[in-house]
């Protein structure tokens, strides 16, 4: 049995069995290797991936692909997606994404014996069985993705330099390559009907009628667009819902206890202001190179320069003794700064030195009650108000937040990023800071997590651990944990995405973000009302709205209502009686106050 592939250098690759024993070696130059266990079989990494199966080292041309500007790494897949083969290989680019999931060169549709690769443009299909490959078009661009129908008739090819979608036949026999039957604008996923024949194109544009695609006179249909783009939605008490659409005034949905939040800058790494906006803290003087080298590399000042926002006045520094890696205000105006030791809170108006805590990272909580301080050997938790040491755990952790009542926190285990002077997540723990046990522990990263108004459930937007994100990460699921046991409970699907889950009504209403806005579940009976924003016409509209087409608020034409059933002749009405008979007063409020 092999239970081990190592790389030798940069130039190949070896398996071996239990007792170390080289079962067989490849002799070409990788980046990377892996064994994957789920499949049997091994991948290793340049511009090529190649596929060798585990026990002899022999090629599997049928599952190889072809990696464009990416490099991966060969590491244990995830659970394999509903409709594709479980011996089909998911790789892992360095951006933390399965290749075969952006690529999809080497996924095999479900229902018969071939695949899709691209290579250098060619757009072919592959016998898995045989290896044999059949080229039958080509694009000019760069290929992000390559999806085939259920039936394997056709093929749809992302192309991310013109953002594009181009569908191919694969059933022609004449072995020459085809133009694209056609090609529509933005990334598209096809639908097919009885013998795999096309009917509807789902696009990031909108809706395309595809039915009689390859004869002379066809041309895509456009039904439906989306011209819509979301804007920013913020719930802060969960009774209300308060969306931005760039400088535009903000807009309100349902009735809220506290006024909208005023609109809060991205913080900038190198300067913050204060709560009251009186004051900036900012970088000091860079020290010298020789020095910086010599003490750490994660600062260039040993001060913080304290200035009055207006007129730029400088008011004094903060010497931090040793080189600043970060600080920021508390909402209560006093300034916490972490050096490569220490953590300080100082009086920015008078310059006095409050407390020196050990440590060399910390985190406020949102409403200032509570402060994380970390080490590379551990995590403190402080109330705020006393400075009373709440308990302290072992091992290399972030603080993430606090229970309304202080009972239960959430801490991040981290570890370092390799080849970087950086950290990623790596775990999730919650903790009962009453009994000092844990509640909760795994090895995943997050999107955003909340506790219930009544510390009984917490809720968690997991993602896939990831050294090198290189965009916003989105959950497919919310999980939700009872914290009086530490088992989870019925968890919340996401087809979209979902991050930054929140609690409404002590815990009966969970409410996450999405891409298109938030959505609303009431977890006693499954009832959902999603809350949607965007600009329109020079203005900002918010409006909520069910599954069943019930709605509050101003959809201002984005929300239309069809008369039958064809998707090709039936009309599509934005406004008039029909529209208005759908409108509900206070959707969001019924939706709180229980069925």
């Amino acid at each position: 049995m092999l239970t081990k592939i190592e790389a030798e250098g940069k130039e190949g690759a070896a398996g071996f069995d239990a007792t170390g024993k080289v079962r067989w070696k490849i002799d070409v130059p990788i980046e990377s290797v892996g064994l994957v266990p789920q499949t049997g079989a091994v991948i290793w990494i340049e511009t090529r991936t190649d596929v060798v199966d585990a026990a002899s080292g022999a090629a599997r041309a049928e599952l190889a692909t072809y990696v464009r500007t990416r490099k991966a790494y060969g590491r244990p897949p995830p659970p394999v997606p509903p409709g594709v083969p479980a011996d089909v290989i998911l790789a892992y680019a360095t951006s933390g994404y399965p290749i075969a999931h952006q690529v999809e060169s080497a996924v095999a549709r479900a229902a018969g014996p071939w695949g899709a690769d691209a290579r250098n443009g060619d757009v072919s299909v592959v016998d898995r069985k045989t290896g044999e490959k059949k080229t039958i078009g080509h694009v000019s661009g760069t290929i992000e993705q390559l999806m085939p129908t259920r039936g394997g008739a056709f093929l749809a090819v992302r192309e991310t330099s013109s953002m594009r979608t181009h569908v191919f036949r694969t059933d022609l026999d004449d072995g020459k390559p085809h133009d694209a039957l056609f090609t529509l604008p933005g990334w598209c996923t096809l639908d097919t009907g009885e013998h795999d024949a096309l009917r509807l194109a789902t696009c990031d544009k909108g809706l395309f009628d595809v039915r009689g695609a390859g004869t002379p006179s066809f041309v895509p249909r456009q039904i439906i667009a989306f011209e819509i783009e979301p804007a920013d939605i913020e719930g802060p008490d969960g009774t209300a819902f308060h969306a931005r659409c760039g400088l535009k005034p903000p807009v309100t949905l349902g009735t809220p206890k506290t006024g909208p939040s005023p609109a809060q800058d991205d913080p900038d790494y190198d300067r913050h202001t204060s709560s009251d906006g009186a004051l900036e803290a900012r970088f000091g003087p860079r020290v010298s190179d020789e020095y910086t080298e010599r003490v750490s590399l994660s600062g260039t000042s040993t001060r913080v320069e304290i200035l009055r926002t207006a007129g730029a006045q400088r008011v004094r520094f903060l010497d931090q003794g040793e080189l600043v890696q970060s600080f920021s205000f508390h909402p209560g105006g006093m300034l916490v700064v972490s050096g490569v030791t220490t953590v300080k809170i100082w009086n920015p108006q008078d310059g006095a030195l409050a407390r020196t805590l050990p440590g060399d990272r910390f985190t406020i909580t949102d409403d200032g009650r509570w402060l994380f301080v970390s080490s590379p050997s551990d995590i403190a938790i402080y109330e705020w108000s006393s400075m009373r040491l709440v308990g302290r755990w072992a091992g290399s952790y972030r603080g993430g937040g606090i229970s309304a009542n202080g009972s239960f926190a959430m801490l991040r285990e981290v570890a370092p990023t390799p080849g970087t002077f950086s950290h990623h997540v790596v775990g999730i723990r919650v903790v009962d800071l009453r009994w000092r046990n844990t509640r909760l522990s795994v090895r995943m990263a997050d999107a955003g997590f909340a506790f219930s108004p009544d510390e009984r459930t917490f809720a968690l937007a997991p993602v896939a651990v990831q050294p090198f994100p290189i965009s916003e990460r989105l959950a497919p699921r919310i999980e939700l944990i009872d914290l009086a046991i530490g088992l989870p409970m019925p968890s919340l699907e996401a087809a979209g995405g979902a991050k930054r889950p929140f609690f409404a009504k002590s815990g009966d209403v969970v409410g996450f973000h999405t891409p298109g806005g938030v959505r609303l579940v009431r977890r006693s009976d499954g009832r959902i009302v999603d809350v949607r924003a965007f600009e329109e016409a020079g203005r900002c509209a918010i409006f909520a709205v069910t599954p069943e087409g019930e709605f509050e608020g101003d959809p201002s034409g984005a929300l239309g209502f069809r008369r039958g059933s064809d998707l090709r002749t039936s009309e599509v009405v934005i406004d008039g009686p029909l529209v208005e008979s759908r409108r509900r007063k206070d959707l969001v409020a019924a939706l709180l106050t229980g069925p």
